[in-house]
């Protein structure tokens, strides 16, 4: 196996491991102790850990160690910011390249919202959540849009799974709604105002995280 299929696999496996909630935020990676539980060696461990950096799942504190991302309470009214930038700028470009079948891939993911009304679960939503979002991003067909949201979806998937005390998703599900609507009927100010009340939810179930 190459260093980079070795790093590869290591990424995946702390990754699931973050999403399965069996690391927890602010916890630290040991690196030694995993290259020697995995076989592979210390320079491995670290590219792996530095993939991590770059997708938002792991911060690396120098000389202290790899840690699982622990956003806190300021970082994540500066992300629901940023996000809602971002979003507006992708939404201009999707209106003009989604396609049918984006459309009812967004459908499909919506009607599988919908379907948590009766039987809700924060990690089904996250995963949910995350997907609806990224077949937006997809349609952009935008590098920088791609790069920078992949790290804010990642971060906010963090959040929801380890700190949203929602119990249901009532509310974005009529936000989610707007911004389909908007993309299904070119329509950009719809879209807009989807996001804007999306973002503006998710920064009001923020204000008491700590």
């Amino acid at each position: 196996m190459s260093k980079i299929r070795s790093a590869e696999r290591i990424s995946d496996l702390i990754r699931e491991k973050i999403l399965a909630k069996e690391l927890f935020p602010g916890s630290q990676i040991v690196e030694d102790e995993l290259a020697r539980t995995t076989g592979v060696s210390r320079a491995v461990v670290r590219n792996a850990m530095i993939e991590l950096q770059k997708e938002g799942f792991v911060t690396i504190v120098p000389n202290k160690g790899s840690f699982v991302t622990n956003p806190r309470k300021k970082e994540v009214a500066s992300f629901y910011q940023v996000r809602r930038h971002l979003e507006i700028g992708v939404g201009e470009l999707a209106i003009k390249n989604i396609t049918d079948i984006q459309i009812a891939q967004l459908e499909e993911n919506y009607a599988r919202q919908m379907e948590l009304l009766d039987n809700f679960s924060i990690e089904e939503y996250a995963i949910l959540n995350r997907n609806f979002h990224w077949v937006i991003v997809e349609t952009a067909d935008n590098e920088f849009y791609t790069k920078y949201l992949r790290e804010l979806y990642n971060l906010q998937r963090l959040y929801i799974l380890f700190f949203d005390k929602s119990r249901n998703n009532e509310n974005s599900l009529e936000n989610h709604r707007k911004i389909l609507d908007g993309l299904k009927e070119r329509d950009f100010e719809k879209y807009k105002e989807g996001v804007i009340a999306d973002c503006d939810l998710s920064r009001i179930y923020g204000e008491s995280f700590e």
